[in-house]
């Protein structure tokens, strides 16, 4: 009988630590609904890769090409900012019972505002390797369109946001 009983109390103990606050479930609704945005822009992303919206202008001039391009690096660069700050939102939910954390910059923050810099020095290389042909800007807009694009990928797998 007493085993019984002390193995009830053990069932009984670990159903109640099983159980989950109500500030750890909307923790984990928060991380759910972000994961799922992330999710959503990345697949928009590769979805107009595949697309590939901008090949009929291979055979027309460098600025249809241009124009063509600085569409799709518009609606890219949406993309990027969008999912910039929904991972900065994730990176700054604080998990129930830990201790709370001044809210300001992020070293993620530091790291973006340096990876623009980079974006915009490593296209500038691409664009200068044209010297002054007209078709130097739209290779420089089609460099931040697939450097953003893979970024985007690295952020996401990097931080291993949808692992969790």
């Amino acid at each position: 009988m007493r085993g019984l009983l002390l193995l009830l109390a053990v069932c009984l103990g670990l159903s109640k630590a099983g159980a989950q606050s109500p500030e750890e479930k909307v923790f984990q609704a928060k991380q759910a609904e972000l994961q799922t945005k992330i999710r959503g822009v990345l697949a928009l992303e590769e979805d107009r890769v595949r697309q590939d919206r901008c090949a009929h202008t291979v055979s027309g001039s460098n600025m249809e090409f241009q124009n063509c391009i600085s569409n799709e690096f518009k609606r890219t660069d949406h993309d990027y900012t969008t999912l910039v700050l929904t991972l900065g939102a994730y990176l700054r939910l604080q998990e129930p019972g830990t201790p709370p954390v001044k809210p300001g910059r992020l070293s993620f923050d530091e790291a973006e505002t340096g990876w623009q810099t980079y974006r915009a020095q490593i296209c500038d290389a691409v664009y200068q390797t044209y010297g002054l042909g007209t078709a130097g800007p739209g290779a420089f807009v089609d460099c931040k369109v697939k450097v953003t694009q893979s970024h985007m990928k690295e952020l996401v797998a990097t931080l291993g946001v949808l692992s969790r």
